[in-house]
This record gives structure tokens, sequence and C-alpha cells, in this order.
């Protein structure tokens, strides 16, 4: 009999590992496999977030770029995701992850960012930024160039710091 009792024991033992085992597998799985968001799904949520129709109804028509180029420096991983261009600006889509510690509410994001538009820099307006988990952000940037916007250009998006660590993060893409 104690046996018998010992047998079913085990077996509940090796039934409840085997469940705990195959649940953390799941979730480690998922959260590794954790797709990053769409350069439409930026533009949405930045949209709704500050008030931009205009970047909401680009997002959820479709109506942007994908550019999906990322360069990494110092651990920081930077991706620009998309753009949005109206008749006067360009909206650019990005993504950053790291697994640096440092304090988000008070860190510099980054420097001031480097735009040009066929090797001639431009203005840039109004930047947002979100903390979307501990180590992946995503942000937009507004570009302003004086005058109209070419329908065809090259663009070079160039960073120097960035969560006070100094680095060069460049990224060249066709505005078409």
């Amino acid at each position: 009999m104690v046996k018998k009792v010992r047998g079913v024991q085990m077996k509940r033992f090796i039934t409840t590992g085997v469940i705990a085992l195959g649940l953390l597998t799941t979730i480690v799985f998922a959260s590794a496999n954790e797709k990053p968001p769409s350069h439409n799904e930026i533009f949405t949520k930045f949209g709704s977030q500050f008030n931009k129709q205009e970047l909401i109804v680009a997002g959820k028509q479709e109506k942007t770029t994908k550019i999906e180029k990322t360069i990494a420096d110092q651990g920081i991983v930077l991706t620009v995701n998309g753009l949005y261009k109206n008749k006067k600006s360009i909206f650019l889509a990005y993504t950053i992850n790291t697994k640096k510690e440092f304090d988000y509410n008070t860190s510099a994001f980054w420097s001031k960012p480097n735009v040009y538009i066929n090797k001639k820099e431009v203005n840039h307006g109004g930047l947002e930024d979100l903390k979307v988990s501990d180590d992946k952000y995503i942000g937009i940037i507004e570009v302003n160039p004086e005058g109209r916007l070419p329908s065809n250009a090259n663009i070079k998006f160039t960073i120097h710091e960035i969560f006070e660590t100094k680095g060069n993060w460049t990224i060249e893409f066709p505005l078409k």
C-alpha cells in the first residue's frame, strides 16, 4: 500500500512539473517572439496620443511608407520604421531597443538629431516618444524643410547620443 501511495504522489509531482515547465516555456517564447509595432501602428498610436488626426488617418488607411532600416551602436538599436509625407512635412516613426539601464523620466532621450534631404540639413520640429516596455521605446519626429518637399529625395537621419550614450546612429533611405 505504501508503494502505491508513493507511486501516485510521484506521478502527481511529475505531472505538476511538466505542466509548470510547459507554462514557463510558453511564457518565455511568447515574450521572445513579441512582434514589434508596425509603422502604421506607431503613426496611429501617436496620432491618438497627441491629437494629430492626420497621423491617425495615415496609419489606419496605410498611407505611410515602410522603411524598416536598423542600426546598432553601443548596445542601442535604432530602427526607422516608416514615414508619412504631406506637402510640407515628413513624419518619421522609429523604435529604440536597449538593455541599458537609465531613468526615462530624467535622462535626455537623445541629442539633437540631424536630418538631411539631398545632403542639405533641414529643420525638424516636434519629437514625441513613448516607453513601450523596459527595453523598447517608440516615437515620431516631424521634419519641416523650408519650401516644398521634393517628390523624390534621399533622407539621412543621424543621431550622436541616445540615453546619454555617445555613438553613431545613421540611417539613409529614399523619399518617394
